[in-house]
C-alpha cells in the first residue's frame, strides 16, 4: 500500500501549531487561508515533532497538566488520523477535570469527576478543485490567528459539513452545521442552525488576500434545515424578501455579512482587517448598529540568530453585535462566543511576543487591555437602547489580562512555568467569575506512534 503520511489531518490542539503561528509571522504563506482547517502535514512546513513515520495512519498522545493555586487542569487527549487515496479521517476525545468542563468543553455532563467530548471527528475527500468535509472539527474564518471575530476556532465544534470549490485564484465556501440545541421556557428544544458562504480571493503574487461573505444563525423547535439558506450564490437578504419574513418577538434568523483582508508588505511583515456588520440601520429609529472589526500587524525578525515573532491586534465589537432578540440565536455555541472570544461590548488591545533564547528554550509574552460593558452573550437584546449610548455599555469593567512563561520543548514533551492572571474567554463573555492561576506549572507529554492497516 502507497503511505499518504504526509497528509494526514493535525488537530489544531497539537503543539505542531505553536510552530505553525510562529513561521507564519517570519514567511506569511497566504495558501494557508485557502486549504482546509485543521491543517494537514504538507501544510504545516518544517515544524518540531513532526517525525512522523511512514505508515497508512498516525495517532499521538498529547495530555497535559496545569498546576496552580486552584483545581489543576488536567486534559487528558489523543489524536488520530489516517488516509487513504483521496479520503481522510480524523478523530480526537479530550477528557477534562469536571470543574472545567463547561469552560473548556461547553458540557455540563460528568462522571466520576470527569468531562469529556469529542472535539475532533470528521471525513474529509479532496478531489482535483474541491474538497469536502462531513463532521465535527473547529471553524475559523477570518484572519486572527489569536481570535476572529468572525468564526474563531476556539469556542467547542459543531457538527457541520464544509465544501470549498476553488477556480483559479478564486475559491467559494460553503458551510451548513447544527449548534448546540437549547431548552426554552415551555420545556420544549430549540434547535439551532447555522450556514454560511465565503469567496476568497488569493492573487498568484500572493502579496494579499481578500474575502467577504455571510453567515447566519436560524432556530426554532423542531426546525429544519431552510434549503434556501444552502444556495451558494443568492445573498440571504433576497432570501427574506421571497419568504414570509418574521418579526419580533419570533424572528429567529441572525444573520451577520463579514469581509476580511490582508496585505504583506514583505515577507516577515503584514498587516490585516476583519469586519463584521451584523445590523446597520439604515431607516431612522431608536435601535443602534451593530458593527465589529479588528486590525493588527505582525511579523517577525532575527535577533542574535534567534526568530523573534510578534502581533498586535486592535478590536472593537459593539454594544449589540453578537445578540439577537430571536430565540437563542445570538451568536455563541454551547456558552462560548463563536466570534470574538470576550464577546459583544467591548474594546482591546493585545500584544503578543515570543522569542527563542536557544533551539529548546521559548519565551513567551502576552498583555491584553480590554474594556468590557455590561452586555454578554445571553443578554436580551433591548430595543430602548440608542445610537447615542455610551460605549461600552456601563458599567464598564476594566482588564488588564497578562501572560509571560517560559517554556522547555523536550523530545517528548513541554515543560513550561509562569505567570498569567488571564481568565477562560468564556467567563468574559458570560460575566460569570473568573478563575485565575496566577503562578503557574504546565506539562504536556508529546508521544505518538504509526501503524499500516494491511
Amino acid at each position: 500500500m502507497v503511505s499518504h503520511i504526509y497528509s494526514l489531518t493535525i488537530p489544531s490542539s497539537d503543539p505542531a501549531y505553536i510552530y505553525l503561528r510562529q513561521s507564519f509571522r517570519m514567511n506569511h504563506d497566504l495558501s494557508l487561508y485557502t486549504v482546509s482547517f485543521p491543517y494537514e502535514f504538507e501544510n504545516m512546513g518544517t515544524i518540531r515533532y513532526g517525525n512522523f513515520p511512514s505508515k497508512d495512519a498516525f495517532a499521538r498522545l498529547i495530555p497535559q497538566v496545569t498546576v496552580s493555586d486552584r483545581i489543576p487542569d488536567s486534559r487528558y487527549q489523543m489524536w488520530a488520523s489516517g488516509r487513504w487515496e483521496n479520503l481522510s479521517i480524523m478523530v480526537e476525545p479530550v477528557v477534562v477535570h469536571d470543574a472545567y468542563g463547561k469552560k473548556v468543553l461547553g458540557v455540563d455532563y460528568m462522571r466520576g469527576g470527569v468531562s469529556g467530548r469529542l472535539v475532533n471527528a470528521f471525513l474529509r475527500y479532496q478531489l482535483k478543485n474541491a474538497v469536502i468535509q462531513l463532521g465535527r472539527s473547529p471553524i475559523w474564518w477570518g484572519q486572527s490567528w489569536e481570535s476572529s471575530i468572525i468564526q474563531s476556532g476556539y469556542y467547542p465544534p459543531y457538527d457541520h459539513v464544509d465544501f470549498r470549490f476553488s477556480l483559479g485564484n478564486f475559491q467559494l465556501e460553503l458551510l451548513a452545521g447544527q449548534l448546540g440545541s437549547e431548552e426554552n421556557d415551555d420545556g420544549y428544544r430549540v434547535k439551532r442552525h447555522i450556514t454560511g458562504h465565503r469567496i476568497t480571493w488569493l492573487p498568484a503574487h500572493k502579496k494579499w488576500i481578500i474575502g467577504f461573505g455571510e453567515q447566519i444563525i436560524y432556530t426554532g423547535v423542531n426546525r429544519g434545515i431552510e434549503w434556501f439558506y444552502l444556495n451558494p450564490v443568492v445573498p440571504y437578504f433576497f432570501t427574506a424578501l421571497e419568504d414570509d419574513e418574521e418579526v419580533y418577538p419570533t424572528d429567529n434568523d441572525n444573520s451577520i455579512i463579514f469581509a476580511y483582508g490582508r496585505y504583506v508588505f514583505k515577507p516577515n511583515l503584514s498587516c490585516f482587517l476583519e469586519f463584521i456588520l451584523d445590523e446597520f440601520q439604515v431607516d431612522p429609529n431608536n435601535s443602534p448598529h451593530a458593527l465589529g472589526f479588528k486590525m493588527g500587524v505582525e511579523g517577525g525578525l532575527t535577533i542574535k540568530d534567534r526568530e523573534f515573532s510578534y502581533e498586535l491586534e486592535l478590536s472593537r465589537i459593539d454594544t449589540w453585535t453578537y445578540i439577537h432578540h430571536g430565540d437563542f440565536s445570538s451568536w455563541q455555541n454551547r456558552g462560548h462566543s463563536i466570534g470574538y472570544e470576550f464577546g459583544p461590548d467591548c474594546w482591546s488591545l493585545m500584544v503578543l511576543a515570543d522569542y527563542w533564547i536557544s533551539p529548546n528554550i521559548l519565551l513567551s509574552f502576552k498583555t491584553t487591555h480590554l474594556e468590557k460593558g455590561d452586555n454578554t452573550l445571553d443578554s436580551e437584546y433591548d430595543f430602548s437602547a440608542t445610537r447615542v449610548d455610551p460605549f461600552p455599555t456601563p458599567p464598564i469593567t476594566t482588564h488588564q489580562f497578562t501572560t509571560a512563561f517560559i517554556s522547555w520543548h523536550a523530545k517528548y514533551g513541554i515543560i513550561e512555568a509562569g505567570w498569567s492572571n488571564e481568565p477562560f474567554p468564556s467567563e468574559i463573555a458570560n460575566k460569570s467569575p473568573l478563575l485565575r492561576r496566577g503562578v503557574y506549572f504546565k506539562a504536556q507529554l508529546i508521544w505518538g506512534f504509526g501503524f499500516d492497516l494491511e
